[in-house]
């Protein structure tokens, strides 16, 4: 059961908290922040709980592919930095995540320039749903496909993607750093 889910800010009807994550685009290390996981509503009609991402698994591989490796089949970064620490933020209504792209495949450095350039914002995130992690919700109204709360899950990869299955699954970041004593805007 592989689920590939496009996140989105929190906003929910019966909730007037709203999830502000804010996050930098480092030039000089090639570092973007992004929100992967909030529990609103996807286009399939999923709910993803943040509170049930379990990171043990990307932990030991904790690899950032784009679109789900659908095109390019290597990934383009990490979600951990050069010295292995993993840069995933788990909360009760958020996770969100530091990205370090390959400064060594072409691919990926255009991805970040893209992100960096503001034109590539979506993102995903690929996970299992552990034992009792999944209730199946209904049906979609359009597609008739079951619809899903997860509240366990084991993350495996996440994915910059153009076409997030949420239009709000965006790059978080608000400020670029500086690059030779200047702000990049």
């Amino acid at each position: 059961f592989l689920r590939g889910h496009s996140i989105m800010p929190l906003i929910t009807p019966d909730n007037d908290d709203t999830v502000t994550v804010t996050g930098t685009i480092d030039e000089t290390q090639c570092l973007i922040t992004a929100t992967i996981i909030t529990p609103r509503v996807d286009r399939q009609g999923d709910i993803t709980e943040p509170a049930g991402c379990q990171l043990a698994m990307f932990a030991t591989n904790p690899v950032v592919l784009l679109n789900h490796a659908r095109q390019h089949p290597l990934p383009i970064g990490s979600g951990a930095d050069a010295s292995g620490r993993l840069m995933v933020d788990v909360t009760k209504s958020v996770v969100t995540a530091t990205t370090r792209f390959a400064q060594s495949d072409q691919i990926a450095m255009q991805a970040f320039r893209l992100c960096a350039d503001g034109v590539l914002k979506g993102w995903s995130a690929g996970f299992n749903p552990l034992k009792g992690g999944a209730t199946e919700l209904g049906r979609h109204p359009l597609s008739g496909n079951p619809c899903y709360r997860f509240t366990n899950y084991e993350l495996f990869e996440y994915s910059l993607t153009p076409t997030p299955a949420n239009p709000d699954a965006l790059t978080v970041a608000v400020q670029k750093s500086m690059v030779g004593g200047e702000t990049m805007h």
